[in-house]
C-alpha cells in the first residue's frame, strides 16, 4: 500500500506511482481524446487506481476531520518532494473517469473536512486544480449531452453523474481560494457545459446536486460580464421556473439558491422581461411575503431589480404591487420589533421601503401652475450704446436699523456680445516706464488699459498713475433687482450669535427611517394637497390667506429671499416652494433658502417641508440645523427639531413625464423638512440655509470701513465693473500706502495676494470669512502690519452681485455659473469674471507671480474648512510647494482639516478660477478655500455647528497664516503634509495632476470621483470642486 511503500514518509513518492505518471507523463496530452491511452499500461493503471483507492482509505482513517498536524495533511501540503501536485497532474492528463472520480473525491475530501481547508484550497488552486477540473468536463461532455458512454451505459451514465456532482461541489470550494475562477470559465466557454449538466440534474430531480451549480453559476455570472450574457442568453430562465414548479419537491434552502441566481440574472432588461413572460409578479410578491426572512429579502431585491426595467416597472403597476407591498410593510411593521427591524438597510422594512420609492409614480411640484419663473432679458443684438441699467438709490444711515426701500429694474439695452481679448488695437498709454511694462501683454484698446489703471491705486506709488479709488464714502446703497421687493420696510438681520456654542443635532439613522417610511406611505395614500397661502408673483394670495385663523405670514420679498410659494396643509403643517436661479433651467441649482414668518403662536411647533431642493443629500442629516433670525431677540440662532433631508417623487422639470418613474438622485427632488417653535408673541423670525450675507450688508461694511482712522493709509476702495444687472462689484486693494513706509518696503517689491468670494450666491459663509480677513488685514494688529508693508491684496469680496441680490443658489443674471467661465468670460454676460481675470493678467504680467491667489467657497456636504489646490509636476522643483500653505493653515486654525484637502485636477473643473489661475498664469499657490454649513468632526469643536465667530476667526487665521508662509522655510510643512496624505487610502492619495508643462490628465475613477464629491448631482453643485 501507498503507506508501505513510503508515501507518507520524507523521501520520495513510491515507484510504481512515479513510473505510472513521471515516465509516462511526457507521452500524454491535455487534448487527449483517447479513453484508454495505450501510452499508459493497463498493470500501471491498475498500480495508480490502487493507491489512490488506498489514500482515500487512509483519509477515511482520519476520521471526520483530517487534523493540520496529521502526517497525512503534512505529506501532501509539503512545501517541497512529491505532494498532492502529482494527483493533480494526473487529474489533467489522464481522461480515465475512474481515475478522475477517484482523484476528485479525495481533492473534495481534503477541502471539506480538513482543519487547513482553505490553505488546502489556495495550495490546490496554485497548481491549477481549476484549470484541470475545467478540462476534465470538457473531455466527458460529450458523453454526458449525448449519452452514448463506453461500456455499461447505465453504470457509466451513474458515475459520470456522481463525478459531475463532485467537481461541480470542487469548482465552489475553490471560489475564494482562485479568484480567476470565473475568468477561466469564460476564457474555457466553460457556461455551456454547466448548463448540460443542471438538464441533467433536473431531468434526475438530484436538486442537492443542482443547488450546487446554482451556486457555482452565481459566481461565473456575479464575477464575469461576459459569463453573465452567454447565461441570460440561455434557456436558464425557463429551467429555473421549471424548478419553482416543482412544489412539492423544492425546500427552502432551493428556493433561496434560485432567487439569488435570478436576481444576478435579472440585470439584464432582455432576460428579466423573459422571465416576467414566464412567470407571475404575484408569484414574486408571495416570496416577499414569505414567513422566511431570507426568502423575503431575496424576492424584494428582485423585484428592486426587475422594476428598474420600464417592462418590469408596467408590470408592477400592474399587479397592483404598491398596495400589495404596503400592506406587506404595515403588517411587518405592526408584527416586529420596529426598532430592531428599521435598523439595518438591508432589513425587511427598509428593503420595502427601497422598493416603493422606486416604484412611485413620479408627479409634478404641488401647484406648479402657480409658479412664474423669473427671467431677465439678456443682451443679444448689437447695439452702439452700452448697457446703462436703471439704478435704484436708497438715502440710507449705515447706522440705522431701518430697512431699505428698492425698485424693480428695467429691462437690459440690446448690446453686443463680447469676449475677453477679442479686440486687439495699439496700447495708448501716459507714461513711458509704465508703457514698457505693457509691451508683454497683448494689445487692449485704451479704455481696458485706463479702467485696468483706475483699479491699481498701488501704481500712483510706482508710475505716478492716477487711480479711480473713492475718496469719500457714498451714504447711499445702490441695489438692482429683479425679484420683487416689498415696498414696505425691512430689518436688516445683525450678524449676532449666541454666546454659547451649538452643537450638531444628534439622531439615530432610526429616526430618519421612520420619516422615511411615513413619507412613502403618504404618497401612496394621495393625500390632497393644502391651499396656497404665500406666492411671491402674487401678494393677492398672501393678503386672502390672512383672512382665515391661525395662519402663518410668509414674506420673502427682501435682498437675498427667495421663497416662491407657501402652502398650508394643516394648521401646523407647511410645504414651501422655493424660486430657481434667475435664467437658469428650473430647478437644477436649487437649494439656498431665505424667507420670513409673522404671526405665529407661541409655544406651538409647526412644521414646514421645502418640497424642491435639488441636491441628492445634505449635512442637514448629518446634524446641520436652519438658522433662524429673532427681530426681538437681535440674534441668529441653530433651530429646528425634526430635521430630515430626503428624497422625494416630484420630477425635476426638464425630466420628461414619459420617462421612467421612482424616486431617483438624478431625476427628483428632495425635501427639507424641520419643526419650530417659537417663543416671542407679535415677533418676526427669519429662516435661511445658512446666515445671510447680503449685498446690502457689504455695502454697509465697506461703509463702516472708513470710520478707521488710518483707513486711507491702508485700503482703497475702487469699482471693478456693473454687474449684468447693474450692480457696482467692489475692488479693495488693502496695502500700506504711507509714503514713509515706502522707503524701506518699495511697492515693487511687494508680493500680490488675490482673494475672492461669493461667485455663488448661496455660500454665504464665504463673504463672513471675507469681512474676517478684511477686519484683520485693517486692525493695528502687528500681523497686519507686516502683511500691508509687504504684501498688495487686491480682494472681490462679492464676484456676483447680482445673484446675492436676487435670492439665487449657484448662478448669475446671464443663468451661469460663474465659476466656470473663467476659461473665456464674457465681457457682457459675465463682466466679473472678465475684469477680475484681465486684472490678474494684467498684474502678473506686470510684477510676477502672486504670493497666492484663493477663492473662498461654501461646501454642503462635508464639514470643518478646508482647501483644493493644484498638484504642481513630479520631480519639478515646484513639487509639493501647494501644500505647505494648507499645512500652515492647519496648524494655525482650529477649523482647519488637512485631510480633507485635495490637490488634484479634474477635467470638469478646467474652467474654474483655482485651475484657470495654475493653468494660464502659472500660478503655484492657487486655491479655493471651502467652509461647511453644518459643523466640525476634528479638532477643539468637533460635534460643533459652525457660528459666524468660528468664520470672522478662520479670516484671521488665514491671514496669519500668510505671516509664516512668509517668514519660515517650507521644507517642514510640506514633509508633514505628505505624511498626512500617506495616512491617506490609496484611492484618495491618487491625483490627476496637469500643469503648464504639459503633464496629462488622467481620468478619475468613479470611486474617486465619489470620494471627492459624495452623493455628487451633477446637475446641482454648491462649490467649486462639486458640479
Amino acid at each position: 500500500m501507498l503507506e508501505e511503500d513510503g508515501l507518507l514518509t520524507e523521501t520520495s513518492i513510491p515507484p510504481p506511482l512515479e513510473d505510472a505518471l513521471e515516465e509516462k507523463i511526457s507521452n500524454l496530452t491535455l487534448q487527449s481524446t483517447e479513453k484508454d491511452d495505450k501510452a499508459v499500461s493497463k498493470d500501471s493503471k491498475r498500480k495508480v487506481l490502487r493507491q489512490i483507492f488506498d489514500l482515500k482509505r487512509l483519509l477515511e482513517k482520519e476520521g471526520g476531520v483530517i487534523s493540520s498536524d496529521s502526517a497525512i495533511q503534512k505529506r501532501l501540503f509539503a512545501k517541497s518532494g512529491p505532494n498532492v501536485t502529482v494527483l493533480v497532474r494526473a487529474f489533467k492528463v489522464w481522461m480515465d473517469l475512474e481515475c478522475s472520480h477517484s482523484i476528485a473525491s479525495v481533492m473534495l475530501r481534503i477541502l471539506t473536512t480538513s482543519e487547513s481547508a482553505q490553505s488546502n484550497a489556495s495550495f490546490l488552486a496554485k497548481r491549477g486544480l481549476t484549470q484541470a477540473i475545467m478540462t476534465a468536463m470538457h473531455f466527458y461532455h460529450p458523453e454526458y449531452k449525448n449519452n452514448q458512454p463506453q461500456g455499461n451505459a447505465a453504470t457509466y451514465q451513474q458515475k459520470l453523474d456522481e463525478f459531475n456532482t463532485t467537481i461541480v461541489t470542487l469548482l465552489v470550494k475553490l471560489n475564494k481560494a482562485d479568484p480567476k475562477l470565473a475568468l477561466m470559465a469564460r476564457i474555457s466557454n466553460t457556461i455551456p457545459v454547466l448548463l448540460d449538466i443542471g438538464t441533467r440534474f433536473f431531468e434526475k430531480r438530484d436538486f442537492s446536486s443542482m443547488m450546487v451549480w446554482c451556486t457555482l453559476l452565481k459566481i461565473c455570472a456575479s464575477k464575469n460580464e461576459n459569463n453573465l450574457i452567454a447565461l441570460q442568453k440561455s434557456q436558464l430562465g425557463s429551467l429555473i421556473e421549471s424548478t419553482f414548479g416543482l412544489s412539492a419537491s423544492y425546500s427552502t434552502i432551493r428556493t433561496e439558491n434560485l432567487l439569488e441566481l435570478v436576481v444576478i440574472l435579472a440585470k439584464s432588461p432582455s432576460w428579466s422581461q423573459d422571465y416576467l413572460k414566464s412567470t407571475s409578479m404575484r408569484q414574486i410578491f408571495s416570496y416577499c411575503g414569505s414567513p422566511n426572512e431570507v426568502i423575503q429579502k431575496l424576492g424584494l431585491k428582485l423585484i428592486k431589480t426587475l422594476v428598474q426595467s420600464n417592462y418590469g416597472a408596467k408590470q408592477f403597476q400592474l399587479a397592483d404591487g404598491p398596495k400589495v407591498l404596503t400592506d406587506i410593510l404595515q403588517n411587518t411593521l405592526v408584527a416586529d420589533n420596529i426598532n430592531g427591524t428599521m435598523s439595518s438597510p438591508n432589513s425587511v422594512p427598509s428593503l420595502l421601503v427601497s422598493v416603493l420609492r422606486l416604484t412611485v409614480k413620479q408627479a409634478d411640484l404641488p401647484m406648479i401652475e402657480l409658479i412664474t419663473e423669473r427671467i431677465f432679458p439678456l443682451p443679444r443684438a448689437a447695439s452702439t450704446q452700452p448697457f446703462e441699467p436703471k439704478e435704484s438709490t436708497i438715502q440710507q444711515d449705515p447706522n440705522s436699523p431701518t430697512a431699505i426701500e428698492q425698485t424693480p429694474s428695467s429691462p437690459a439695452k440690446l448690446i453686443k456680445y463680447e469676449t475677453i481679448y477679442t479686440k486687439p488695437v495699439n496700447a495708448l498709454v501716459d507714461h513711458l516706464e509704465l508703457k514698457k511694462e505693457f509691451e508683454n501683454l497683448s494689445e487692449l484698446d485704451e479704455a481696458v488699459i485706463d479702467q485696468l489703471k483706475s483699479l491699481c491705486p498701488e501704481l500712483e506709488f510706482m508710475y505716478d498713475v492716477k487711480s479711480g479709488a473713492l475718496d469719500k464714502p457714498n451714504g447711499n446703497i445702490r441695489v438692482r433687482h429683479v425679484q420683487p421687493m416689498f415696498s414696505g420696510k425691512h430689518i436688516f438681520c445683525k450678524h449676532l450669535e449666541p454666546l454659547v456654542p451649538e452643537p450638531l443635532l444628534k439622531r439615530s439613522p432610526l429616526q430618519l427611517k421612520k420619516v422615511i417610511f411615513e413619507q412613502t406611505t403618504k404618497i401612496f395614500k394621495n393625500q390632497a394637497t393644502g391651499v396656497p397661502v404665500y406666492n411671491v408673483m402674487d401678494p393677492t394670495v398672501a393678503e386672502k390667506a390672512m383672512e382665515t385663523e391661525n395662519c402663518l405670514k410668509f414674506e420673502s420679498r427682501f435682498e437675498s429671499g427667495n421663497l416662491q410659494l407657501a402652502i398650508k396643509n394643516t394648521l401646523t403643517e407647511y410645504e414651501l416652494l422655493i424660486q430657481s436661479d434667475i435664467n437658469a433651467a428650473f430647478g437644477k441649482h436649487n437649494q439656498w433658502f431665505f424667507f420670513s414668518v409673522t404671526n405665529a403662536q407661541v409655544n406651538v411647533q409647526y412644521k414646514f417641508s421645502i418640497m424642491n431642493l435639488s441636491k441628492p443629500g445634505s449635512q442637514f442629516n448629518n446634524g446641520m440645523q436652519p438658522v433662524v433670525y429673532s427681530v426681538q431677540d437681535c440674534m441668529w440662532k441653530r433651530m429646528g427639531e425634526g430635521v430630515y433631508y430626503i428624497k422625494n417623487h416630484f420630477r425635476k422639470s426638464d425630466i420628461s413625464s414619459n420617462d421612467k418613474d421612482g424616486i431617483s438622485d438624478a431625476n427628483t427632488y428632495a425635501t427639507l423638512s424641520f419643526s419650530l417653535t417659537f417663543k416671542n408673541p407679535g415677533d418676526t423670525y427669519f429662516i435661511a440655509y445658512h446666515y445671510p450675507y447680503t449685498y446690502s450688508d457689504l455695502q454697509r461694511f465697506l461703509y463702516k470701513l472708513y470710520k478707521i482712522p488710518d483707513y486711507p493709509m491702508r485700503c482703497k476702495r475702487t469699482v471693478l465693473c456693473q454687474t449684468l444687472g447693474g450692480n457696482e462689484c467692489p475692488l479693495l486693494t488693502i496695502t500700506d500706502f504711507d509714503p514713509e513706509s515706502h522707503v524701506l518696503f518699495p511697492v515693487k517689491s511687494r508680493k500680490y495676494v488675490f482673494l475672492s468670494a461669493r461667485v455663488h450666491p448661496g455660500e454665504s459663509n464665504s463673504s463672513h470669512i471675507m469681512q474676517g480677513i478684511i477686519q484683520f488685514l485693517l486692525s493695528d494688529d502687528e500681523n497686519a502690519a507686516y502683511l500691508r508693508k509687504r504684501c498688495i491684496f487686491k480682494i472681490m469680496p462679492m464676484l456676483n452681485p447680482d445673484g446675492v441680490v436676487n435670492g439665487s443658489h449657484r448662478c448669475s443674471l446671464a443663468g451661469v455659473d460663474l465659476n466656470r467661465q473663467w476659461k473665456k468670460p464674457s465681457r457682457t454676460l459675465t463682466p466679473t469674471i472678465f475684469w477680475t481675470k484681465l486684472l490678474y493678467r494684467f498684474l502678473i504680467k506686470l510684477k510676477g507671480q502672486p504670493l497666492i491667489a484663493c477663492d473662498f467657497h461654501g461646501h454642503s456636504r462635508k464639514k470643518n474648512i478646508f482647501m483644493f489646490g493644484n498638484e504642481n509636476p513630479p520631480g519639478s522643483s515646484e513639487e509639493n510647494i501647494e501644500k505647505a500653505f494648507p499645512q500652515i493653515l492647519a496648524h494655525q486654525s482650529p477649523f482647519f482639516d488637512f485631510n480633507s484637502c485635495r490637490f488634484n485636477i479634474e477635467r470638469s473643473k478646467e474652467s474654474t478660477a483655482r485651475v484657470v489661475l495654475f493653468h494660464e498664469f502659472g500660478v503655484l499657490n492657487s486655491f479655493t478655500t471651502e467652509s461647511t454649513y453644518c459643523g466640525f468632526d476634528v479638532g477643539e469643536k468637533k460635534g460643533l455647528q459652525i457660528q459666524l465667530s468660528d468664520l470672522y476667526k478662520t479670516g484671521q487665521s488665514f491671514c496669519e497664516s500668510l505671516v509664516t508662509f512668509m517668514t519660515t522655510e517650507h521644507a517642514v510643512f510640506i514633509s508633514e503634509a505628505n505624511a498626512h496624505l500617506l495616512k491617506r487610502p490609496i484611492k484618495s492619495r491618487e491625483s490627476v495632476s496637469s500643469s503648464s508643462s504639459g503633464s496629462k490628465h488622467k481620468k478619475p475613477s468613479k470611486k474617486e470621483e465619489k470620494e471627492e464629491n459624495p452623493s455628487d448631482d451633477s446637475s446641482s453643485g454648491d462649490d467649486e470642486d462639486d458640479l
